[in-house]
């Protein structure tokens, strides 16, 4: 299956560059993509230098790495960390009590 782990080393690519673990969250993928983006934004360069250019390529790799995993296809849980470093495992979701169940009409 080549083109399953071409895809996997592609997002665990884009990973490293925006410097998320694959246990980020969508909000702390798009942190790591817009503290890059200050970093590297190429109207911080004086226009027509290499360092513009540089910092052009740049955006596109971080705008890329951030199209790829976006929606974090590679986040996973760990249930004896939980879905991130220091968090209890997630319990079974359930049902809170009806508090409506034992009446027999209710009047608005």
């Amino acid at each position: 299956m080549p083109f399953v782990e071409d895809q996997l080393a592609e997002w665990k690519a884009a990973y490293r560059l925006l410097d998320v673990p694959p246990s980020a969250t969508s909000n702390d993928i798009r942190k790591g993509q817009r503290r890059l983006l200050k970093r590297w934004h190429p109207d911080l360069f004086t226009a027509g230098t290499d360092e513009q250019t540089e910092a052009t390529r740049m955006t596109q790799f971080i705008n890329e790495a951030y199209a790829k995993i976006e929606n974090a296809p590679l986040r996973y849980y760990d249930a004896t960390r939980g879905a991130r470093e220091g968090r209890l495992p997630r319990t079974k979701f359930e049902d809170k009590p009806d508090p409506f169940k034992n009446m027999e009409r209710v009047e608005f």
